[in-house]
C-alpha cells in the first residue's frame, strides 16, 4: 500500500493511473505510518512529511486543497479522526494530508476516482507540485542562464498535466547544450561549418561529441530521440509518466558541467597557491 501512496503523490496534476476499486478502498482506509521527503514552503527547507496517528486524512470535504491546509494548520492540528463522506461512492473524491515533522504544517493531495474506468486522477495539491522542483532547480540558474526559464517552464507544464509541452522545453535545453559545444568547435582550424549546418541534429551531436563528456554525450543522444518521439507520437499521459526520468537525466548532464566548472575553479586556486608557496 505504501508503494501505491508513493505513486499517487508523484502524479502530475490531472495525470491518470489505473487502480482497482479494492485498492482505492484500502487507500482511503489506510491507518498505518507513511513518510516522504519534500520541501516545506513554511520551513523553507527540505523536511520529512508523514501520515500517522496525529495526522488527519480527508475524504470528500468539498473545499480546495489550500483551504483544507489552512483550516487544519490553524484550527485542528491535533485531530486524529479520519473524515469520511458517506457519499464517497457518488463524489469519488478523496485526499491525504501529510504533516511536516519540523513545523507541523500540512501538505494536502486531492484525487478523483472513476469507478467505471478504474482510473485515479490527481485533481489538486497544495503547495503546488512544481514548488520543490523549482527550489531544486535554482542551482542550475547561473549555468543555464537564458535557458533557465525554459527549464522552469518544462517543470510547470509537467505539474499541470501538459506533458508534450514539457517535452518541447526539455528538448530546447538539449539543443542549446549542443549549440554551446558547436560554438566551442567553430574556433578549430579543421572545423567544417558547412557540413555542420547541412547535418541532421543527431549528426550534429556526433560532430561535437569530442568536447562533451562521454556519459553526457550518451545521455544527450538517447534523450533527444525520446523527447522527439514524445512530442510527435506519444499522448500527454505517456509523456507525463516519463517526465521525471528525463528531467533527472538532463540534471545529470548539468551536474557534470557544474562539477567541471568547480574543478577548474579549484585548479586555478590551487595553482595560484602553489606559485605563491614556491616564490
Amino acid at each position: 500500500m505504501k508503494e501505491r501512496l508513493v505513486c499517487l503523490f508523484e502524479l502530475s496534476l490531472y495525470q491518470k493511473m489505473s487502480i482497482s476499486q479494492q485498492e482505492v478502498k484500502s487507500l482511503v482506509a489506510f491507518d498505518g505510518f507513511y513518510a516522504q521527503d519534500d520541501y516545506c514552503s513554511h520551513c523553507k527547507q527540505n523536511s520529512v512529511f508523514q501520515i500517522g496517528d496525529n495526522t488527519p486524512k480527508i475524504v470528500s470535504t468539498g473545499v480546495s486543497p489550500r483551504q483544507e491546509t489552512s483550516r487544519y494548520n490553524v484550527f485542528e492540528k491535533n485531530q486524529k479522526n479520519v473524515i469520511f463522506d458517506k457519499d464517497f461512492h457518488l463524489t469519488n473524491t478523496f485526499g491525504f494530508m501529510l504533516k511536516c515533522s519540523k513545523c507541523g504544517r500540512f501538505h494536502v493531495y486531492y484525487f478523483y476516482y472513476d469507478f467505471k474506468s478504474e482510473e485515479i486522477i490527481k485533481i489538486g495539491q497544495y503547495p503546488s507540485t512544481d514548488l520543490k522542483s523549482k527550489v531544486h532547480a535554482k542551482k542550475y540558474k547561473e549555468l543555464l542562464a537564458d535557458d533557465y526559464d525554459e527549464y522552469i517552464t518544462a517543470i510547470k507544464n509537467n505539474s499541470v498535466g501538459v506533458g508534450i509541452g514539457a517535452y518541447v522545453y526539455l528538448r530546447r535545453i538539449l539543443e542549446r547544450l549542443v549549440e554551446e559545444a558547436h560554438q566551442g568547435k567553430k574556433v578549430s582550424d579543421d572545423w567544417n561549418e558547412i557540413l555542420y549546418q547541412k547535418s541532421k541534429f543527431s549528426e550534429k551531436i556526433d560532430l561535437v561529441s569530442d568536447i562533451i563528456n562521454d556519459d553526457s554525450m550518451k545521455l544527450i543522444k538517447s534523450l533527444y530521440g525520446i523527447l522527439s518521439k514524445g512530442i510527435h507520437q506519444l499522448s500527454e499521459n505517456e509523456c507525463l509518466n516519463s517526465f521525471n526520468v528525463l528531467k533527472t537525466a538532463i540534471e545529470l548532464i548539468l551536474d557534470e558541467k557544474l562539477a567541471t566548472i568547480e574543478k577548474n575553479k579549484k585548479l586555478i586556486r590551487i595553482s595560484k597557491e602553489l606559485n605563491r608557496i614556491r616564490s
